[in-house]
């Protein structure tokens, strides 16, 4: 009986041989076609008739094949049916580390704790001069996890996992005599990733991530996570504890600059000091901490930088050329220029794209454009589309040739599958239509590079469902 198998250069495996025999011996071969080896065993059963249970460990990448014999039963025995399975591990998608609950108290900066009436977080509050009013402690969803806080100040942030970035929350003290004071409490949920032996990958969040990625020619890849703004794109500041340009090491921020960067210019967009990887991604040397790691020199530390501008090209194309199947470009920053509606799926690639539509799309379309900083610019009048059809596009802009609408629900800003709030961009006669009843327009606002101003809405106290809402729109329903 013989089988075949592949392991890839991303891949780790192990393998199990169940084989049901009437013989006392099982000899498996295995030959790996790639590199010539020949590994051969024999196992023995107990007595005749049972099942051997064979564990087969760390084969290394090849085409495999294996081939099982027996031996020692009535007329050498017969295998009656074997069951092989390969168990294998793709090490270059692996879990973060565990990430422990963060524990403090909204209170110990408070000279006047005695004074305290109340503890406010958006609409939900504790009161802390009374024991008996109210409920003992809040429960508030972020965008990276759930804070609880008690009626003393104190505060428990359990992280989700899985997602990382810098959380926010704002709360507001009451005193005894009615005066208010607003406070900012901030959390970085950053991940501790320990790689393998082998060459794995990891992407950086905005929170400041921990990378031990082992042997190996490893990868770190750093994406534009803040829209227009300059500097670090709103990564965190990351560690690379065992960075080493001898082993291939690299440190990908292609999609993190801006595009425009040549070997002329690159002196404006990164800089390296006292053991700091610092970044301009728009070339104004403005610059920012991004990753903590050995090297000499920004000199030395360029080779085992991948941070050469990609190719931009500009598409146009009909729907069935960007099928989900079949994407335009796997790593480019493409621009595609859809006039027509989408009725079906649609998936870009990898790389910061752009899409200009000028058509609709339609409730059973789907319009994911993938990692790396997205643009979705509707180009006509009239347009309208909903948020539940349109998945990892980081900006929304739907100011076109006039009055086009977007429709949001809460549930669609959790399931878009964005690092950051969307920023949706616009004039004043277009429409944001916030579906459900608890939308409220936050105190806050933000300002990108180009300095346009965006409010800050977010349904109730949930953190998670922010989405940025250019201040020229003013049809918000």
């Amino acid at each position: 009986m013989e089988e075949t198998f592949e392991i890839t250069e991303n891949q780790a495996a192990s393998a199990t041989l169940d084989v049901q025999t009437s013989a006392l011996n099982v000899t498996y071969t295995l030959t790996n076609l790639t590199t010539g080896d020949i590994f051969t065993k024999t196992e023995t059963a107990e007595s005749k008739g049972v099942s051997l249970n064979i564990s087969i460990d760390e084969l290394p990448p090849g085409q495999y094949t294996i081939e099982i014999n027996s031996s020692g039963g009535f007329a050498g025995g017969n295998i009656k049916g074997y069951q092989f399975v390969t168990n294998l591990v793709h090490t270059d998608e692996y879990t973060a580390s565990f990430i422990t609950p963060v524990t403090g108290s909204l209170l110990d900066n408070d000279t006047g704790t005695a004074n305290i009436a109340e503890l406010k977080i958006g609409n939900l509050e504790v009161f802390v001069a009374d024991a008996n009013q109210g409920a003992k402690s809040i429960e508030i969803e972020g965008q990276y996890g759930t804070l609880t806080v008690g009626k003393d100040g104190s505060y428990q942030y359990v992280p989700n996992g899985g997602i990382y970035g810098v959380e926010t929350f704002v709360y507001e003290t009451v005193s005894i005599t009615g005066v208010k004071e607003s406070a900012t409490l901030e959390i970085n949920v950053g991940k501790t990733i320990t790689a393998s032996i082998h060459n794995d990958s990891a992407v950086s969040s905005a929170a400041n991530d921990i990378f031990m990625m082992g042997a190996g020619a490893d990868t770190i890849s750093f994406d534009n996570l803040g829209g227009t703004l300059g500097g670090n794109g709103n990564n965190g500041v990351d560690t690379w504890t065992d960075f080493s340009a001898i082993q291939g090491d690299k440190i990908d921020i292609t999609g993190l600059l801006d595009g425009n960067q040549t070997a002329e210019n690159i002196g404006d967009y990164l800089k390296y000091e006292n053991g700091m990887l610092m970044v301009d991604r728009n070339g104004n040397a403005e610059f920012e901490a991004l990753l903590q790691v050995t090297a000499t020199d920004l000199n030395e530390l360029l080779d085992s930088i991948n941070w050469e501008a990609n190719s931009i090209s500009t598409l146009s194309v009909s729907v069935s050329n960007l099928s989900m199947d079949t994407a335009a470009s796997d790593t480019d920053n493409d621009i595609f220029d859809i006039n027509e509606d989408v009725n079906s799926a649609i998936y870009t690639g990898l790389g910061s794209d752009t899409i200009n539509l000028a058509g609709n799309i339609s409730d059973t379309a789907l319009l994911n454009m993938g990692e790396g900083f997205d643009t979705l610019n509707l180009t006509g009048a009239g347009q309208l589309i909903s948020l539940s059809d349109v998945f990892e596009t980081e900006v929304i802009d739907i100011s076109g040739i006039s009055a086009n609408t977007l429709t949001a629900r809460e549930e669609d800003v959790a399931r878009a599958e964005t690092s950051n709030p969307i920023y949706v961009k616009g004039n004043s006669d277009d429409t944001v239509n916030l579906q459900g009843d608890n939308w409220v327009k936050t105190a806050q606002s933000v300002t990108d590079n180009e300095g346009q101003t965006y409010d800050v809405w977010q349904v109730d106290s949930n953190l998670a469902s922010q989405i940025y809402i250019d201040s020229d729109i003013t049809n918000i329903i």
